[in-house]
């Protein structure tokens, strides 16, 4: 440090000399003028805010006497607007001269030839100056009080030249250095290409003398150098791909090619196992994949790596193993086949910070309790319910909460207690814990209407028909595993994310006519919980809400599927391993799936749910891939089963259908026997026209004469009530049986009781003398009817055949009495 001292002591005693002399020198000659010069920056027009840039003092267009040698000193002040501009600093041009600025001195700068022999004659630039631009607008550079003297002390006439420069806005520029593919024609690289993956490695056997490389750049306004045909010498041959960003950043991708000689080497260039003693690498170690992780503690500055190469003449070099920082290091197992081939495995060695004795913190994010202006909250208050509900009369604006965290060092926000509307309100207290816990109560505060003279019963009625219904009925995450398993009654849970996922890919479905907002899913930190709010509105207004506290791993997940088949076929021919939603459809007939998925990792377990016992209509089929850090990623497939056909109609239409043909059969049958008994009734008229006796069939069936069942009644017999006669009568009502002989009815027992030709007789008189006589034992009450409802045919028959008669003109009229 002394002697650096010293240094520049020197060399600020020699600057200062330098000038002295230099303004002596100037002094001495100023009344001398002879020849002439111009004296300018160099330096870019345009410039952006917050960049260096670079201006050139140069001396330009110089004139002097052939007898002089060229010019030895110089001299000025470097004028700039210190607004715009930030001097940064000052280089002068080399020996033998000394150029020198004092920004301390008004920006004043002197320089000259030690030998003031020497001196220049043509344009040469003496002073490099470096600013920052502070602003955007227009500002000049300029010199002044320029001096110029040849080597001779003759001053020379000078004209200083100013410049301007513009200060402009910085355009962003794009930054995507990325490949999105990367191929040999005909051969495999390997690994296969992920744009986050630098190099690869391939072999060709010796014959093959050149290869074609082909990449294609992932953005538009980047520039893409190396591909197309490229010679190969026999060994390993590195061609690159360089993609140039817009902004200028670069991204080399390497591909090893290695030409077999022409004596057959190994081109084996894999490990058989890779481990690290006292530690578990994830993943699980594979041969083909090249990437692993480790976390060791603070204490640990080295590891001991073993890779043991599948073939025994491939040789290993392993690098970065000791002297681990705190923080990421990357340790690299180069294997070298026999061949020449290189295949390089990587290990990031994750090593812990210093743990420091700090107290744990209290994770209880809950209530103790929950008071809402006195009202009976429902259901009941308890800690671990986050949704109720209050009904308040409508001169009710503002209601007072108290709400008294579990632990003393949990936090406690109200919000939705002032200014109530009247309708559905909601008033949330969120309780954070010491460890930044959330937990999020809502109450759902209904504040009845003012009642009006105008108003209607309408109006109540409708807001009692809308739904309450605020749940989410189903969530799945598909990136990131839930805990614990999702119910619709719990409204908090923990997720995991791998680090590649910095927001969740939710799909859910809500209650009937519900709205659902989500709120901060997005921008994950690593090690750091995110919470993310779903809102669920009911129809009527009513609010619940779920928190999903985000935990954003610092390992990635290895769960990508490369195919999923149903029934032995793709279920996608473009299937994306990050497209996660699906739709089949099958036909009715299908009641399960036969489903097949492919991991990249063979490591990865799988779990298919939903594809036995389809019912029609939709249905979900999960299909749920967890890594060995414990990563899942889900996959669903909406199938859309079709109705069951029967001789291609579905069975709705079917049954339809078939009743319709029943309902036709039934119709026919009815008209069949509506035909007969017209018919039947034609032949009775017929009969009756041609003088046929006519006989009289009562209507009911009332018993039988000592026993008998021959279905006639003996009106001098005995009658025996029959089990089945109450319930029959009505029924045999309508159809008459068998005649009843005349003689066998006593004029006298009824002739004083009943009119033969003015009564009618009805069903119901029928009836009731039926019951009458089997109550009383007695049936001459029913024979008379029966009689008399003879006789009325009989009447009735008579005149038409009278009226017949009667338009015929062959016999003559006669009355009821000749009859």
């Amino acid at each position: 440090m002394k002697n650096n001292g010293k240094i520049t002591n020197k060399l600020i005693i020699i600057l200062i000399v330098v000038a002295s002399i230099f303004a002596i020198y100037i002094k001495a000659n100023a009344a001398s003028t002879v020849g002439s010069a111009s004296i300018g920056y160099t330096v870019n027009n345009n410039a952006n805010i917050g960049d260096e840039i670079t201006a050139k003092v140069n001396v330009n267009n110089v004139n002097v006497d052939s007898s002089n040698i060229g010019i030895c000193g110089v001299g000025g002040n470097i004028s700039f607007d210190s607004d715009y501009l930030e001097f940064i600093s000052a280089t002068g041009m080399s020996s033998p001269y000394a150029v020198s600025v004092n920004k301390n001195n008004n920006y004043k700068f002197a320089g000259i030839d030690f030998t003031l022999s020497n001196g220049f004659s043509s344009a040469t630039d003496i002073i490099t100056l470096k600013f920052k631009t502070l602003k955007t607008g227009s500002t000049t550079l300029s010199l002044a009080n320029v001096l110029l003297n040849d080597c001779n002390n003759n001053k020379l006439s000078v004209t200083p030249v100013s410049k301007t420069i513009t200060i402009g806005t910085p355009v962003i520029k794009d930054s995507n250095n990325y490949l999105s593919a990367l191929s040999i024609t005909g051969y495999t690289i390997s690994p296969a290409f992920n744009k986050n993956t630098t190099s690869y490695s391939l072999t060709v056997p010796n014959n093959v003398s050149s290869v074609t490389l082909n990449a294609t750049k992932e953005s538009a306004k980047a520039t893409l150098t190396g591909t197309g045909n490229k010679s190969l010498s026999v060994g390993a041959n590195n061609i690159s791909v360089v993609v140039t960003a817009e902004n200028g950043n670069k991204r080399t991708y390497t591909i090893t090619v290695t030409r077999q000689s022409a004596i057959q080497k190994s081109s084996d260039n894999s490990l058989k196992d890779l481990s690290v003693p006292g530690y578990t690498l994830s993943p699980v170690f594979n041969k083909d994949n090249l990437d692993y992780t480790l976390k060791v503690p603070n204490n640990a500055t080295k590891i001991d790596v073993k890779a043991i190469t599948n073939n025994e003449k491939s040789s290993v070099k392993i690098v970065g193993n000791t002297d681990l920082k705190v923080g990421n290091n990357v340790v690299t197992v180069e294997v070298t086949a026999e061949d020449g081939s290189k295949k390089t495995y990587k290990i990031t060695v994750t090593r812990e910070e210093e743990k420091k004795n700090e107290p744990v913190l209290d994770s209880d994010a809950t209530l103790s309790k929950l008071n809402v202006g006195g009202y009976t909250l429902s259901p009941a208050f308890n800690k671990n319910k986050f949704s109720y509900s209050i009904t308040v009369p409508s001169n009710v604006d503002n209601l007072t909460v108290q709400a008294i965290a579990s632990s003393s060092k949990a936090k406690v926000t109200i919000s939705g207690n002032s200014n109530l509307k009247p309708g559905m309100n909601y008033i949330t207290v969120t309780v954070t814990a010491e460890n930044g816990n959330k937990n999020t109560y809502t109450v759902n505060v209904t504040k009845k209407k003012a009642s009006t003279s105008t108003s209607s019963n309408s109006g109540t009625k409708e807001e009692q028909k809308k739904s309450n219904e605020n749940y989410l009925e189903s969530l799945v995450i598909g990136n990131g595993e839930i805990s614990p398993k999702f119910d619709k009654n719990m409204s908090n849970y923990e997720v995991t994310v791998p680090y590649e996922s910095n927001k969740l890919d939710l799909t859910y479905t809500a209650s009937d006519k519900a709205k659902v907002e989500v709120m901060g899913n997005k921008d994950f930190k690593v090690g750091e919980t995110t919470p993310i709010t779903i809102k669920v509105i009911a129809e009527d207004g009513s609010v619940r809400i779920y928190t999903l506290n985000v935990k954003r791993s610092p390992l990635k997940s290895n769960n990508d599927l490369s195919d999923i088949k149903v029934d032995g076929k793709k279920l996608d021919d473009n299937f994306d391993p990050d497209k996660l939603n699906y739709k089949l459809t099958v036909d009715g007939n299908t009641d399960s799936l036969d489903v097949e998925a492919i991991t990249k990792n063979p490591n990865a377990k799988v779990e298919i749910t939903g594809n036995k016992d389809l019912k029609e209509g939709n249905n979900v089929v999960m299909v749920r891939v967890t890594d060995e850090n414990g990563f899942t990623k889900s996959y669903q497939i909406d199938v859309e089963k079709k109705s069951k056909k029967i001789l291609g109609l579905t069975l709705g239409q079917f049954f339809a259908l078939l009743s319709l043909l029943l309902l036709l059969l039934a119709i026919i049958i009815m008209l069949i026997i509506l035909i007969k008994r017209k018919n039947k009734q034609k032949e009775d008229i017929q009969k009756i026209s041609e003088g046929t006796k006519i006989e009289f069939k009562p209507e009911i069936n009332i018993g039988s004469r000592n026993g008998t069942d021959d279905d006639t009644i003996y009106p001098n017999g005995n009658l025996y009530q029959d089990s089945k006669l109450s319930a029959e009568v009505p029924k045999q009502l309508s159809e008459p049986k068998k005649i009843i002989d005349d003689d066998s009815i006593i004029e006298a027992d009824y002739k004083d009781k009943y009119d033969l030709y003015d009564d009618v007789v009805t069903k119901d008189e029928l009836y009731d003398a039926l019951e009458e006589s089997l109550e009383t034992n007695n049936s001459d009450k029913l024979k008379m009817l029966l009689k008399q409802e003879e006789v009325n045919r009989l009447k009735k028959e008579i005149k038409e055949k009278q009226e017949k008669l009667n338009k015929s003109s062959r016999y003559d009229t006669f009355d009821d009495d000749d009859f």
